[in-house]
């Protein structure tokens, strides 16, 4: 009897409380996921440890927007025409 007395307390605290037990769950789960980012963050995207191979091609790449920059920016330069007091843009 005492077993069922208890029983039904419980169940009638939950439905009592249950959108404050909801809301205290769904802080915990937020909580332990902002957690697991900043463990994370910072990590990239992939789990393979970074090779020569990788590291070379980061820096082929960086090298190659450098040069395709400055080659754009060269031929940018040519359009325009710097004559005495005319600065016009011309294509």
């Amino acid at each position: 009897m005492k077993a069922r007395i208890k029983r039904e307390r419980l169940s009638s605290f939950y439905l009592e409380h249950s959108y404050l037990l909801s809301h205290v769950l769904r802080v915990i789960i937020q909580v332990k996921y902002k957690e697991e980012y900043e463990k994370n963050r910072g990590r990239g995207h992939t789990e393979i440890p970074e090779t020569h191979e990788m590291t070379l091609a980061k820096k082929v790449q960086s090298l190659q927007s450098k040069k395709m920059y400055s080659e754009k920016s060269k031929e940018m330069q040519k359009n325009v025409n710097l004559g005495p007091g005319n600065y016009n843009y011309c294509k």
